[in-house]
């Protein structure tokens, strides 16, 4: 999306328009086109799923009531295929009761006819936001999920380099044998911080009451 210098109130989308009211469709995407937004036209909602498949628009304002196919169904099948493009109901004032239902169905907001200029700038404006911000949540929601996989992986293998470790410290204890400093070192030579493996390795050592040198001696 083109977004000119400045604030994101100046940023151009996409819009697909559906109306059987040639006037009223025209109407709604002058209105869109005039704050600098693209605005596609259909007359009717056969094939609108289609369309906005192919088309990936940002937004779509559908006629609640149409013949044949009308807003609700658009809604119904979009929301079905956990497509969160925002939707906007264009409808008339004796329709409250679609209204309600078009919302429950999942579109984000609805606009009256005649339309408002300002009104029909803002409500599309909002919706956009929200998605924007539904957007950002799903996007943190992954990367915290995917640092606690990666958690949950390095406590895992903590876990058992920390088991091998304390086995081969009791191993040597019980046998009074030689320490088996390279044993250890082994162990830990998945880690790359600077001076670890030799810390960790004369750590165990000590615990097992052997010498160490740095030469790896004992």
């Amino acid at each position: 999306k083109g977004m000119t210098k400045g604030s994101r109130s100046k940023a151009s989308y996409r819009f697909l328009v559906v109306d059987d009211d040639p006037i009223a469709a025209a109407a709604a995407a002058s209105i869109l086109r005039g704050a600098g937004h693209t605005a596609d036209i259909l007359n009717n909602a056969e094939g609108v799923v289609e369309r906005i498949a192919a088309t990936k628009p940002d937004c779509v304002l559908v006629d609640l009531m149409m013949p044949n196919v009308d807003g609700l169904r658009v809604c119904k099948v979009l929301r079905a295929e956990k497509n969160r493009i925002p939707i906007l109901m264009l409808t008339a004032k004796a329709q409250e009761a679609e209204k309600v239902l078009g919302l429950e169905l999942g579109a984000d907001d609805y606009l009256p006819k005649p339309f408002n200029p300002t009104l029909l700038r803002a409500r599309v404006t909002t919706s956009l936001e929200k998605k924007r911000l539904r957007d950002l949540d799903r996007v943190r929601l992954i990367q915290l999920q995917t640092d606690k996989e990666l958690l949950e992986q390095m406590q895992q293998r903590l876990f058992e380099t920390t088991e091998r470790a304390e086995k081969a410290r009791l191993d040597m204890k019980e046998n009074q044998e030689e320490c088996p400093h390279e044993d250890l070192t082994k162990t830990y030579e998945s880690y790359d911080y600077d001076g670890y493996t030799e810390y960790i390795t004369k750590f165990n050592c000590n615990h097992c009451g052997k010498r160490w040198s740095v030469e790896g001696s004992v």
